[in-house]
């Protein structure tokens, strides 16, 4: 066997069609199918509306605009969230407040939350890292909005609670390697009459430019459409490597609870050794392992322990195996392997 992906697309014939059908149509431009991806995620997140843009950046910004952020207001930003976060604030003329996680969920910690209130923060960006989902966790007691990230944990649900229900404005990235992919852009979505009245007053000629072309929309719905059967399969392979890293020293990352369903997009470890022993024993056995938290925005504040004591350990030792519904029987058999000796 030959060296396995770390990642690969989850694209099928079907999906394909409805990209083609959508040039067949003559229509690739923003129109329809974006008005349709816009609706069914609405739908499938519990939001009022929302909108699908271009880039990342530009969906975080819009979530910065929706917040009704001032210049020079303080955000507080999950230490495990992606770095993107802290540039396009900055960029923005915001503050960054970088906080500490909750141990049970790697999701923006509560006592942290709290202290970056009393500093000034005037929004709380919450990311849910890798399936993982702010359950049970009462962010909106600080009565500022909340922004809540389910790139990675769309899906993910426990006892009915789903991603997405933390959040007053909801991103999710749908980039090629994201659980729902358009090939590139976002979606923000809001939960009230009054962020999505402020929605549409933000609408104009220069977002007609940054809204997402239905070329790319239509691969989203398909996806969208896919995701049910995709997480079951994905779940099937995260199951099989927890069996194997039961018999090891190290631990999943995020809720061990057995009501927790994850997504199973992603397969992050806690290890109780040295990542780059642990890189070089899998690929022995061409299997890629790679840092899960490389790019976050506590990355650079790993020698700060006291603020950061419960991300810094997942950011220094967190990693992820290959985990995708296109993986073979044997490729995951190679993988269960290798996580049950890992050193």
């Amino acid at each position: 066997m030959g060296q396995i992906e770390f990642y690969k697309p989850t694209i099928t014939r079907k999906d394909m069609d409805s990209v083609l059908q959508t040039l067949v149509d003559e229509h690739i431009g923003p129109g329809q199918k974006r008005r349709l991806l816009i609706e069914r995620l609405c739908a499938f997140l519990c939001l009022r509306d929302g909108v699908a843009l271009r880039a990342v950046p530009g969906a975080i910004r819009e979530a910065f605009s929706l917040a009704g952020l001032e210049s020079g207001a303080k955000i507080a930003v999950s230490a495990l969230a992606p770095s993107l976060y802290a540039t396009v604030a900055r960029e923005s003329g915001f503050e960054v407040i970088v906080c500490d996680i909750d141990r049970e969920n790697g999701c923006l910690g509560i006592e942290s939350a709290a202290a970056a209130v009393g500093e000034g923060a005037r929004a709380l960006v919450v990311h849910d890292p890798y399936g993982s989902i702010p359950y049970a966790l009462d962010y909106r007691q600080f009565g500022l909005p909340v922004i809540e990230d389910v790139t990675q944990s769309i899906g993910s649900v426990r006892e009915q609670v789903t991603a997405g229900s933390a959040g007053d404005i909801v991103i999710c990235a749908m980039e090629e390697d994201d659980p729902v992919s358009a090939a590139g852009g976002a979606f923000v979505g809001v939960k009230t009459k009054e962020l999505a009245d402020r929605l549409g007053e933000m609408a104009g000629p220069e977002r007609h430019w940054q809204d997402l072309p239905d070329l790319n929309c239509a691969l989203a719905l398909v996806q969208l459409d896919n995701l049910p059967d995709r997480t079951a399969r994905r779940r099937e392979i995260f199951a099989a490597y927890c069996q194997s890293l039961q018999q090891t020293d190290h631990r999943l990352f995020g809720m061990a609870s057995i009501d927790f369903e994850p997504n199973g997009a992603y397969f992050p470890v806690l290890l109780d050794s040295r990542p780059s022993d642990v890189i070089k024993f899998a690929l022995k056995y061409s299997v890629p392992v790679e840092m899960a938290f490389r790019d976050v925005v506590g990355f650079s504040m790993t020698e700060d322990f006291d603020r950061l004591p419960g991300a810094i350990p997942y950011i220094l030792r967190g990693v992820l195996f290959p985990i995708y519904p296109f993986l073979t029987r044997g490729e995951i058999e190679s993988v269960s392997r290798v996580i049950s000796h890992l050193p």
